[in-house]
């Protein structure tokens, strides 16, 4: 009886062994947190170039709204592009300056690359015949425009110019240290990255783009 109890014993502390669970090796937990870490790189990437990005003011052109450093997140969109309208701040690209490669857009992900985009205010869209009367302001097919976003008048005149299909008249706000329109000509459509939507830092001036 005794040695059946033994062999009893031996039995149970062999199934307990086999029960317990196995630790995981070092190769398994580094292709877990490996594993983690691309699923969070690639959902950055797809943020970063399909929905949202942050960018900054680099310059006085659109002062006295966005100042130089500001921080902006702009919203990306599509190529169905109904949603512009007159006296909107877009992102875009500069007609005659190379788009950014694909590569160049993951580095400029983390800040390794700057694809000299734009930012400016939408004042023409197409069909739209534009004039700068020197320290008056802009007429829109003859009408003078109401901007409350200007801190001074331009002290240049321009055009009459009427703005082709599919493009845009761009301008600082800081009318007289911006180049845009007037000086390199209608924005493609095509260019477009997206609207600005929101500044987020400098905290004490945190708030939506107008």
């Amino acid at each position: 009886m005794q040695n059946e109890t033994e062999n009893d014993s031996v039995s149970s502390s062999e199934i307990e062994k086999k029960e317990e669970p196995k630790e995981e090796t070092l190769g398994a937990k580094v292709f877990y947190v490996s594993k983690e870490i691309v699923i969070t790189l690639a959902l950055f990437l797809l943020l970063r170039n399909l929905v949202v990005q942050a960018r900054y003011i680099p310059s006085a052109s659109m002062h006295p709204g966005l100042l130089e450093g500001d921080r902006l997140l702009i919203e990306l969109v599509t190529k169905n592009f109904d949603w512009i309208s007159r006296g909107q701040i877009i992102v875009f690209y500069r007609p005659g300056d190379p788009k950014p490669t694909l590569y160049q857009l993951l580095k400029s992900s983390f800040g390794l690359h700057d694809d000299h985009a734009m930012i400016k205010r939408v004042i023409g869209m197409p069909g739209d015949v534009i004039e700068v009367i020197p320290n008056e302001g802009v007429m829109v097919n003859g009408v003078l425009l109401p901007e409350n976003y200007t801190a001074e008048k331009s002290i240049e005149h321009f055009g009459p110019v009427t703005v082709p299909e599919g493009e845009l008249f761009m301008m600082g706000d800081n009318r007289n240290q911006s180049s845009d329109s007037r000086f390199w000509g209608f924005l493609p459509i095509s260019n477009i990255i997206g609207k600005a939507w929101v500044r987020f830092y400098p905290f004490d001036r945190l708030g939506l783009i107008r």
